[in-house]
Order: C-alpha cells, then sequence, then structure tokens
C-alpha cells in the first residue's frame, strides 16, 4: 500500500514554495463609483439654494401684487369720499345761512363717513387722520359762518345792534379765509394721496 503521509505534506501550504504563494488570487476589490452614479453634495446645496430663492422670490413677488391690489382698493375707497367732500365744495352756491349749514353738515358727515374707513395702509391711514381733521375744521368754519349770516340776516335795522352786526361780518370773513385756507390744504393733501395711490411713493 502506498505512503501517502508524504504526499500529503508534500501538499501542506507550509511546504509550498513562496512563489506559489504570491501568485495565490487576493480578495476582490470593490469596484469604483462611477461620477454618473455618485451623489454629489456639493452640486445639490448650490441648486437647492436657487430653488428656495426662486420659491422666495415667487412668495415675495405674489405678497407685493397682494400689497398693491390692497393699497388700490383702499385708495379707492378713500377717494371717493374724498371726492364727495370736494364736490360738495365746488357745488356750493349760496348765501342763506341754511344752504351753508348744509353744506357744513354734510363736511361733517364725509368726515365721519372717512373715519369708517379701515386702512391697513399705514401711509393711507395717516392721510385718513389728515382729511378727517381737514373736513372737520371745513365743517365747523362752515357751521360758524352759517349762524353768523343768520345773524344778520334775522336781525332788524336798529342803531343798538350795528356793533354786534359788524362783529358778525368781521367773523364771516375771518371764518371765509380758514375755509379758503383749508380747501388748500385739502388740495394739497389731495394730490399728494392720488400720487401715492398711483406709484406707490
Amino acid at each position: 500500500m502506498p505512503d501517502t503521509s508524504d504526499r500529503l505534506s508534500a501538499q501542506s501550504p507550509s511546504s509550498l514554495p513562496a512563489a506559489s504563494i504570491a501568485e495565490a488570487p487576493e480578495a476582490a476589490e470593490p469596484l469604483p463609483i462611477t461620477p454618473s452614479l455618485a451623489w454629489n453634495w456639493q452640486a445639490f446645496i448650490p441648486a437647492g439654494l436657487a430653488i428656495l430663492l426662486v420659491f422666495a422670490a415667487g412668495v415675495w413677488g405674489g405678497w407685493r401684487v397682494w400689497q398693491q391690489r390692497q393699497r388700490t382698493l383702499q385708495c379707492q375707497q378713500a377717494i371717493e369720499l374724498i371726492d364727495r367732500g370736494y364736490v360738495r365744495i365746488l357745488e356750493f352756491q349760496g348765501t342763506d345761512p341754511q344752504a351753508i349749514e348744509t353744506l357744513a353738515n354734510s363736511l361733517q358727515v364725509i368726515a365721519a363717513d372717512l373715519r369708517g374707513l379701515n386702512l391697513a395702509n399705514p401711509r393711507l391711514a395717516d392721510d385718513q387722520e389728515k382729511f378727517i381733521g381737514l373736513y372737520q375744521q371745513l365743517g365747523d368754519s362752515y357751521g360758524k359762518m352759517a349762524d353768523e349770516v343768520r345773524k344778520i340776516t334775522s336781525a332788524k335795522p336798529d342803531a343798538a345792534i350795528l356793533k354786534e352786526l359788524k362783529r358778525s361780518q368781521s367773523n364771516i370773513k375771518r371764518y371765509g379765509a380758514d375755509a379758503h385756507d383749508i380747501a388748500r390744504q385739502l388740495e394739497t393733501l389731495s394730490s399728494e394721496f392720488n400720487r401715492y395711490c398711483a406709484t406707490g411713493q
């Protein structure tokens, strides 16, 4: 029977020559990830920021359009009342106390209607208060003028009240001058208001 112990020992790795061990196949290295399959996070950050900026610009643009529409709507509401008062003043003709008093009352009503507007825009709300004040002052001036005219027209020709009538005439001139000055302020304010409503500046 042949002796196989020598043959087995001859096949043991420790007895193989060094060259044979070196030629043994090594474990396979992992395949490199190609650039097309890699997740390039450095390129993703600028792209994400660009998308975010586009979204933010869209939101900002939409908000600006909404704000302009709100301003336009609030301007239209205010201008309707302001113009109504302006037309009342331009159309006024008469010297009798009842006509003057009617004008005074209508201006006070316009001031009250202006106060009823809910203007959220800070600039418009500030101008709103100015218009209210001017229309109230103008209504007061015409109201006082109506009282003085009534005194003159209802007075009987009497030397005793001549001094009082002269005072009433002087007051009428003063209230008329006040009304004229207030009307000029209204005109200036209306011009600024219309410019802001048209341009936002």
